[in-house]
């Protein structure tokens, strides 16, 4: 009986440990959200602001930033272990701080400094970023959505109070927001239940880590070059749009709120998952509207133009997480690896869209035909898009050999509950390997690894090792076969 009440006060630590961590992260993405949007000269949209960020600290940042997170990609698993100290977002705190101080210090007055501190912020933004895959990818994928949702929502929020309140506070603010953010995502780690010791998710052992990322920008590098291209035309989009002076105030809250909104609509509305070709019809509707005032110069027609770009652009942002989560599902990779290579190609395609946008300011290229440009390959990505998903579907003709065993083990875990580390350990298991080689391929602990088996056994209602690799097995033959859905409601 006292083992059982020590199992259960236990239980219901962890499940507070989790809400907790789930907040505190969720509160993270809030501030870091309303960071980058800060970034791109957001502050001048709301309650008008008086502040502008030089067009080349916004590209040097984003440079910075693509190297950031390019260079954690190798090496995250040191990257991940350093992040995850108190030592570490002490310092990350403080040099944001300087950096950020120093830059709105000289803005405008010199263009080296401006590129310089550019980079410095950027890369600390990509450490930044990093903190925030790290989080994402230890969120189920059914709770991708919700957690996106909430995180895009708190951040217009954010940005919307601090406009209402404090319009012209702007310097002191985005100063205090990344720090800000880089505390929260401690706080979430210190509250998980495993210790901040495993803050770094779902690894392959490090000897096989890099063959890991090879293997998988190979393998998808087709939806990253529709990444990229995407990314490419919403930066045009926000170069070619940077002119604010006449937007109404406020705006720039229900830009970033929409995505936040349908986000929510589509967790509810369809099953609690996110509904990609809802998502690009909206997207489609909302470039046919950016249309309308294409050719008229008044503050509404140019206010309307904005908050669809910048939403969409946003909706865009949140659409590759949760579809690069899906991937690593799928694909049975920790989805840390497709996030920060997706996130990579999103910074450079901003930025040469951005210089692309520079280009047509300088006269190189007229206007007209790059606002046409633009809106064309909006579309045509977004059907991409939505035909890339397409290709990682696992149920398609011509899978290859191992494909319905990640299937089986896919909707074994969806079947009986299994969290994405319980699901993770059974695909070893169901491979044969012992808990002392699952150990070492995740690096945690012994007793982490038999935790997990326990419950694994107990939720598939089986004893041995043996007995779940056949509920494996025959979930995978019925694969083969074409007689999933008769197997799932014979298993029930």
């Amino acid at each position: 009986m006292g083992k059982m009440t020590e199992k259960g006060v236990s239980h219901r630590t962890n499940d507070y440990a989790v809400k907790l961590e789930f907040i505190f992260g969720v509160l993270a993405l809030a501030f870091m959200w309303a960071a980058f949007w800060s970034v791109i000269a957001v502050d001048q949209m709301v309650a008008g602001a008086d502040m502008t960020i030089p067009v080349e600290f916004t590209i040097s940042l984003a440079i910075g930033q693509a190297a950031s997170v390019a260079l954690c990609l190798v090496i995250l698993h040191r990257t991940s272990r350093f992040l995850c100290k108190l030592p570490a977002t002490l310092g990350l705190s403080i040099v944001v701080a300087i950096a950020l101080s120093l830059f709105f210090w000289v803005a405008g007055s010199s263009f080296g400094a401006n590129l310089v501190i550019g980079v410095i912020v950027g890369l600390t933004a990509g450490l930044l970023w990093v903190q925030a895959v790290l989080f994402l990818s230890r969120v189920p994928a059914k709770a991708i959505a919700i957690t996106l949702a909430s995180s895009s929502l708190f951040g217009a929020a954010i940005i919307l109070l601090r406009g209402i309140l404090e319009p012209n506070a702007a310097d002191v603010f985005f100063v205090a927001m990344i720090p800000l953010s880089l505390a929260l995502f401690y706080l979430a780690y210190r509250f998980k239940g495993e210790g901040p010791a495993r803050r770094h998710g779902v690894m392959p052992a490090e000897l096989h880590y890099l063959k890991s990322v090879r293997e998988n920008f190979f393998k998808n590098r087709t939806l990253y070059v529709v990444i990229f291209v995407f990314a490419l035309v919403f930066g045009m989009q926000i170069g070619l749009g940077a002119d604010t002076a006449r937007a109404f105030p406020g705006y720039a809250a229900l830009s970033f709120s929409i995505p936040g909104i349908l986000l929510l609509i589509t967790y509810y509305g369809f099953n609690r998952s996110i509904n990609f070709r809802t998502l690009c019809l909206v997207v489609l509707l909302s470039t046919i509207v950016s249309l309308l005032p294409w050719g008229f110069d008044t503050a509404l027609a140019l206010s309307l133009r904005k908050v669809i770009v910048y939403a969409a652009f946003t909706l865009f942002d949140l659409s590759v997480i949760a579809t690069l989560v899906e991937v690593g599902s799928i694909e049975n990779t920790p989805s840390a690896i497709p996030m920060l290579i997706g996130r990579a190609f999103i910074m450079v395609g901003v930025v040469a869209g951005m210089l692309l946008a520079l280009t047509a300011s300088a006269g190189l290229v007229s206007q007209p035909i790059l606002d046409s440009a633009s809106v064309v390959a909006l579309v045509a990505v977004f059907a991409l898009f939505t035909l890339i998903r397409q290709i990682f579907n696992p149920k398609r003709e011509g899978d290859e050999p191992e494909r319905p065993f990640y299937e089986a083990i896919r909707r074994v875990s969806e079947e009986y509950g299994l969290s994405t580390r319980e699901s993770e350990i059974l695909s070893f298991l169901a491979k044969g390997y012992n808990a002392q080689r699952i150990q070492n391929e995740l690096t945690i602990s012994q007793n982490t690894v038999k935790s997990h088996i326990y419950h694994i056994y107990s939720k598939l209602n089986v004893h041995t090792q043996q007995e779940a690799i056949l509920v494996v097995e025959g979930l995978m033959a019925s694969i083969k076969d074409g007689r999933l859905e008769e197997s799932m409601v014979a298993r029930r």
